[in-house]
């Protein structure tokens, strides 16, 4: 009995030394390099204008939905293995591809921090061409979401560390509600039910629009209630630039309606553009929806970009990145 209880302390700290060793493994890297949205794959140059090579492309370049201008959910960069030098190993997201008779089957794995941090680092290796493809269109979901989760917890973990805090308290205090919000934006009005933070440069505007809604009884969230509530709340809080103007949905390209947990509570997602009534201005927007039922109300949080000049995949990644932030508070 005794040598079971030593034997089983020595694998406790065996595992807690082991733990301590890599964390301290991972604080010596550098940090990874690379614009936001950018995955490397490292390729045989041959395979890369066959379909193989435009197979990634069709995955990681297909356009994002509702924004007003196609862009692409990730830039992908080819580089031959030989090219692959110590500068590009500090990358954010590389994709090492093999395919060679002496690979024995064909396998994909996911790993962290290889050579920086926080990176993303897959690797795919097939025997052959044909198992290649395969084992890459049975994951190429998996992969895609492996990415697209990489880049939005660099956000999360960046806005985190240069957290607004007082933003925060407000949220909790007045309205039962935790967000992570980063230093630079302010909150421009706040109500019992409506909040409007806001961060503001010469050509760029990201925004936060928080708005409630009380409810009687259980009603299912679908997209044409969310709408309807999104339209209310903003042609009452939202004015534009000139008298009788006021931010609405646009309808041309209909908003995606989508549902998932967040954090282990059902959430409902609305995707698409924005525009000022009787005016000009607009773009893209991205809100969560979810119930609070302990004091009988929905609850919306949502992300807009105005940004004429510019690509807007990033700035609305970025406020994407705070909505999965968002929480109850109970």
């Amino acid at each position: 009995m005794k040598k079971i209880i030593i034997l089983s302390l020595i694998t406790v700290v065996f595992f807690a030394i082991s733990c301590e060793s890599k964390k301290a493994r991972t604080a010596l890297l550098p940090s990874v390099s690379g614009k936001a949205g950018e995955v490397v794959v490292v390729m045989n140059k041959s395979y890369r204008k066959t379909e193989i090579g435009k197979s990634f492309k069709k995955v990681f370049s297909q356009d994002i939905y509702g924004l007003p201008q196609g862009e692409p959910m990730f830039n992908i960069i080819f580089f031959p293995h030989d090219a692959f030098s110590s500068l590009l190993k500090s990358h954010r997201n590389i994709i090492m591809t093999q395919i060679s008779p002496s690979i024995k089957q064909a396998k994909i794995s996911f790993r962290k921090n290889v050579w920086a941090r926080p990176q993303l680092f897959i690797s795919i290796v097939a025997p052959n061409k044909a198992e290649f493809k395969k084992i890459f269109n049975e994951n190429k979901d998996k992969l895609l979401r492996s990415v697209v989760v990489a880049e939005r917890q660099r956000i999360i973990d960046n806005y985190k560390k240069y957290e607004e805090k007082d933003i925060n308290k407000v949220l909790t205090s007045k309205h039962h509600l935790s967000l992570t919000v980063p230093k630079g934006y302010m909150i421009n009005v706040n109500t019992s039910n409506f909040v409007w933070i806001s961060h503001e440069t010469p050509q760029i505007s990201q925004g936060i629009l928080i708005y409630t809604y009380h409810i009687n009884d259980s009603i299912a969230l679908n997209e044409k209630l969310l709408i309807h509530i999104r339209d209310s709340a903003l042609k009452q809080n939202v004015a534009g630039p000139l008298p009788n103007t006021y931010m609405i949905t646009e309808h041309v390209i209909p908003p995606e309606f989508k549902e998932f947990y967040l954090n282990g509570k059902y959430t409902a997602q609305l995707r698409g553009l924005w525009r000022v009534h009787k005016d000009f201005m607009g773009g893209p927007f991205i809100s969560f929806t979810r119930f609070d039922m302990k004091r009988k109300r929905i609850i919306t949080v949502e992300g807009y970009v105005y940004a004429p000049k510019f690509n807007k995949r990033n700035y609305l990644r970025q406020l994407e990145g705070i909505l999965y932030t968002m929480d109850v508070v109970e």
